[in-house]
């Protein structure tokens, strides 16, 4: 190596001291990067409450229900980015406790707030166009304010029906002819799904609610505070 070389190598290389503030600046910058996809990456804490109808001064539905309908919806929702969580968990009157008829569900509209989903658990929910037929679940937009919406689930649901409303809820109001397909009737082995075009209508959708206020994401949880020695 020539000395006009060995000058030029000495000019580019740090110092130690130098090489160490360099490496630290480094972690840090990659410390507060990995901290920033990770908060970016966050699923949104969407709040849900549960309005359990009584019977005979009972629910008509165990806590057990709920939970498990809670569940199933997350593994759906949670790798998309979305975290269902239960905020309450009230009773509903039992001139409530079965839907027969539109003004039924209607009137379950003044129990609804803004800020938070509201699922209505009910032991009969029948069709209102066919006479006869029981359903399993709804998503309903009351006359009075056909911009709100809520769901209405029957108790004898199976565990995806939650998830199926709010799939209906958030932006995909038809349904699919695809087994397996959360939008679709016929189940299919494994965890039901949602394809790339209900994706995209679903985070428009939930946008949407999020921007108009009608559902408030609830904060990052809190961290259990330091165990005192």
């Amino acid at each position: 190596m020539s000395e006009l070389g060995a000058r030029r190598v000495e000019l580019v290389q740090p110092s130690r001291s130098g090489r160490r503030r360099w490496l630290s600046a480094c972690t840090l910058a990659a410390v507060c990067l990995l901290g920033s996809v990770a908060g970016a990456s966050a699923p949104q804490r969407i709040p849900v409450i549960f309005h359990v109808a009584q019977r005979d001064g009972a629910a008509v539905a165990p806590d057990s229900f709920m939970s498990e309908q809670l569940a199933a919806a997350n593994t759906i929702y949670r790798p998309l980015g979305i975290d269902l969580v239960e905020v309450a968990r009230v009773p509903l009157g039992s001139e409530h406790a079965e839907m027969h008829t539109r003004s039924d569900r209607d009137a379950l509209a003044r129990h609804v707030k803004k800020g938070a989903i509201h699922v209505f658990i009910v032991a009969k929910l029948m069709d209102v166009d066919e006479a006869g037929r029981e359903r399993r679940g709804v998503h309903w937009h009351p006359r009075p304010s056909p911009r709100d919406s809520y769901l209405i689930v029957s108790q004898i649901s199976g565990r995806y029906v939650l998830a199926h409303e709010l799939g209906h809820m958030f932006g995909n109001p038809e349904h699919s002819d695809v087994p397996g397909n959360l939008m679709c009737y016929q189940r299919a082995e494994g965890t039901p799904f949602l394809d790339e075009a209900q994706i995209r209508r679903l985070r428009r959708a939930l946008a949407a609610l999020l921007k108009e206020g009608r559902i408030v994401a609830l904060p990052p949880p809190q961290s259990e505070p330091p165990a005192k020695p």
